[in-house]
């Protein structure tokens, strides 16, 4: 979603940007576009949903997942989060 969102706030600066993503696309797989996005001031609204999990890949835990959070099989995490999560 940054990329995109970048590219067409570039492209159009009439726009208002307006994004909507997921813990994982943010805090650890899309963690450089993120950063990058952050990195050029693009004028948008980012909303962050946080769920602590990786919905698309059965439920393993996402970065920001909080220790002792369990998946549906019972398993625990005992890691700590990658990052810190401004939003909690």
């Amino acid at each position: 979603m940054p990329a995109i969102a970048t590219g067409a706030l570039l492209a159009n600066h009439t726009l208002l940007g307006l994004g909507v993503s997921g813990d994982g696309d943010t805090a650890s797989i899309g963690l450089g576009q993120f950063m990058h996005l952050v990195r050029r001031n693009i004028p948008m609204i980012y909303v962050i949903e946080n769920n602590g999990v990786y919905g698309l890949t059965k439920g393993q835990f996402s970065a920001t997942a909080d220790v002792g959070s369990t998946l549906k099989t019972g398993i625990a995490n005992d890691l700590r989060r990658s990052i810190a999560a401004p939003w909690r």
